[in-house]
């Protein structure tokens, strides 16, 4: 096995433990993209009413439309949602759509009823290409 066989194999099977099986279109493995929202909270509380308005309305929805994982996390100072979508495209065909819009107003009320304001508390939004990830038993 030469130095380039072993290379590729390297990789290929770097890809292959992580389990996550995509490629591109060339079929070259590759990671898939992420989407991180940081809203600040200026110390409110996060209502049990807020995640899940945020569960059932967006990461429902999101997660029957292509999307792998998400999450919402949250200190005293901030709120974090996180999602993990397999590509850019896949990811726009759903906040690109109109039925998020209704998403947005139904979260927008939830968490405005708590003294969040969307979409002025936001802080970063942030879509890109996941890097590293290591997933036990894959995505």
């Amino acid at each position: 096995m030469n130095r380039e066989t072993r290379v590729q194999f390297s990789v290929a099977s770097a890809f292959d433990r992580l389990g996550n099986g995509f490629t591109n279109s060339h079929q070259r493995p590759c990671m898939p993209i992420a989407r991180y929202w940081v809203v600040k909270t200026g110390g409110k509380e996060v209502t049990e009413e807020m995640v899940n308005v945020w569960k059932e309305s967006f990461l429902e929805y999101a997660m029957e439309n292509g999307c792998l994982r998400g999450a919402l996390v949250s200190d005293d100072k901030w709120i974090v949602a996180g999602t993990i979508w397999p590509d850019m495209e896949t990811m726009n065909s759903v906040i690109e759509g109109d039925h998020y819009a209704k998403i947005g107003e139904a979260v927008s009320a939830s968490w405005g009823a708590a003294g969040i304001n969307l979409p002025d508390d936001i802080e970063l939004i942030c879509n890109g290409d996941v890097l590293a990830m290591m997933v036990p038993g894959g995505l």
